[in-house]
Parts: C-alpha cells; structure tokens; sequence
C-alpha cells in the first residue's frame, strides 16, 4: 500500500487526538460555509447535484450515472457533466469512450463508457463552471457529479449520496476522519439522500431518504461475462484505486469471493504509481499466486488487459433509481419552464 493510500485508509477508519480535534473542528466550520459551490446558470435551467458524505467511497458517481440514464429513458435531453479529477482538459468537451484517461479523468471517462448507448453525453472543461455551461448547451438538463448544492441559484435537485453501511464515515472531518463536511451541514444542503447499498442503515436522517440497491451481478472479462459461480474456487486477486475499497472486498465476500491477495492503491492512482505498483507485484510473486485479477471499472481504466500475464476482469456495478427518486425527479423536471425532448 502505498503512503497516500495508507493516510487515506486512516482518515477512513478515523484518528483520535486532541490536535486532530481541534483542527478537524475548523476544517468541518469552513467545510460547512463551502459546502454550496459557486455555480451560475439560467433560471429555466434544470440541474441535479450529486455530492458524496466522505471524501471518496459514497456511491456518488454511480448515483449520478443511474440516474442521468433514467432521465434519457424518459425522453430527457441530459449531460452528466463530470469533475476530471486528476485530468486537465484545456477546453469545455464532450468525453468519448476512447478518450485518454490523463485528458479527461477516470470517472468521467468510466461514466462515458458505462453511458454507451444511452443518449447521455458526459462533459468535462478546465473548470466546473465551464463544463455546466457547456453541458446546458447541448441539453435542457445538467446532472453535476461531485457537487452537492450551488450558490447563489440552488440546484433543482440535490442529491446526497451516502454509503448504507457507513453513512457518515469515520463520522469526523479531516485530519480525525474523511467526513467532508459535519453531516448537519450536508443535510441541509440537499434535497433528498439516497443510501447505496443492500440494504437501510440505522442512521439518524433529517430529510427525504431513499435506497438505492447496487447491483453486482458478475465480472466481464474482455467480451465474457462471467457469474459469480464460475469465479468461486478461483485464485482472485483484488486491485483497487479507489477510496474506501473495503467495500470491494465485502460485496466480492457476500458473494462468495474471498480475494487471496489485495493491492490498494490511492484513490485515482495513476501514471507511475500504477506502473510501479504492477511491476512490484511481478517481483514480488503475487501475479503468479492469483488466477485472476478482479477489479472495479472505474480502476480499469488506468491498467492494461493483464498484470503478471494474469487477466483482469471488472466488476459489473450499478445503482437502481428507486420509485421515490423517480418521483423526485420527475417534480425536478416540472419545474423547468420549457418542455422537454432529446436534442
């Protein structure tokens, strides 16, 4: 593990500390001011926030994914406009599924391939706002991931995404734990939270909750699909550039998976750490102690088909849009002044 990975695995479980209170308690008040970015557009505009609880690991990209393809299934011109983490693109642009990942960010570009069919076109500039407006030139309705309110126009909707087993984290802001902001603060932020998991967690919520299930039902390998029931028995090993990966290692063990050797990088690792990461885990014999590297989409995107001369399979996750957020966000798309169709 590397050291980023390693800071980012204790702010997960939580430190304790008289420091680390006091500056986590400063971080959570300014955190709180800025939890509305600062955003602009027309008031006829349609535009859902999707923020996270934690830094990383909350469910928000896939809670944004699924739900700008609900909007399309409904005959909704949408944009997914997405935050390039890690990335610099020189210009406001539309994200092809062929796209370098350094030019448009892994999870922008994990959306674009993942949205593949659906008339959902996912955009990402060299700032925020310049990817809103882009995104509301090719369509009436702009779903921001990674943004949880707007100032100084609210979003129609926003949208809270949260973990169903760990909702709030480590329950502290940074450097005692990686809340974002104090979960009062989010709360009032947003419109609804929707936990992403199996199943409800007992958390104290003070608006509209919803469950949206995860659904994992298998591995792809190349153009193969694989069940769960051809990968038990198997030598998995289990690569991750992701924040909270423990989630990973419980949804592969509820099905029956139980990894035999783990990498965990930092969450978007990239360039040289990942090269580094898959040439010490050739040195060091893990390659060849595995029949089979498992690893989440978003991860792929930054490695090659096999490690070691082992082959890499993604896990096929997605997130439903239960009935209550449909409603939701059919109330959403009421609000506009103007009709809607794809364009």
């Amino acid at each position: 593990m590397s050291l980023t990975a390693g800071l980012a695995r204790a702010l997960e479980q939580g430190r304790h500390g008289p420091v680390r209170h006091v500056v986590a308690g400063l971080w959570g008040r300014l955190a709180a001011v800025r939890v509305a970015r600062p955003l602009s557009f027309d008031e006829g505009a349609v535009v859902i926030a999707v923020g996270g609880a934690t830094l990383g690991g909350s469910g928000k990209t896939p809670l944004a994914v699924a739900s700008a393809r609900w909007l399309a299934t409904q005959g909704v011109s949408v944009a997914l406009v997405g935050h390039a983490y890690g990335a610099r693109p020189d210009r406001a642009r539309v994200v092809q599924p062929d796209d370098p990942v350094d030019v448009v960010g892994d999870e922008a570009l994990d959306a674009a391939v993942g949205l593949v069919g659906s008339s959902v076109q996912v955009v990402v500039g060299p700032s925020r706002q310049r990817a809103l407006d882009h995104a509301l030139r090719l369509a009436r309705v702009a779903v921001i991931d990674g943004v949880l309110q707007s100032a100084p126009r609210r979003a129609t909707l926003s949208l809270l995404a949260l973990d169903a087993a760990r909702p709030w984290g480590s329950a502290r802001c940074p450097p005692g734990g990686d809340l974002r902001a104090p979960s009062a603060a989010l709360l009032r932020a947003c419109d609804r939270a929707v936990l992403i998991g199996d199943g409800p967690a007992a958390s104290r919520r003070e608006v509209p909750t919803d469950l949206a299930c995860v659904n994992a039902n298998g591995l792809t390998l190349g153009s193969r699909k694989l069940g769960w029931a051809e990968v038990r028995g198997v030598r998995v090993g289990l690569w991750t550039h992701i924040a909270r990966p423990d989630r990973v290692v419980g949804l592969l063990r509820a099905r029956g998976i139980a990894p035999s050797e783990v990498v965990h990088l930092a969450d978007h690792a990239r360039g040289r750490a990942v090269t580094h990461a898959m040439a010490g885990a050739v040195k060091r014999g893990v390659a060849h102690r595995v029949d089979l590297w498992v690893c989440t989409s978003k991860c792929a995107r930054r490695l090659p088909g096999s490690i070691g001369g082992v082959p890499i399979a993604t896990i096929d996750y997605a997130v439903s849009v239960p009935g209550s957020l449909q409603e939701a966000l059919r109330i959403a798309l009421g609000g506009s002044n103007e009709g809607f169709g794809v364009s």
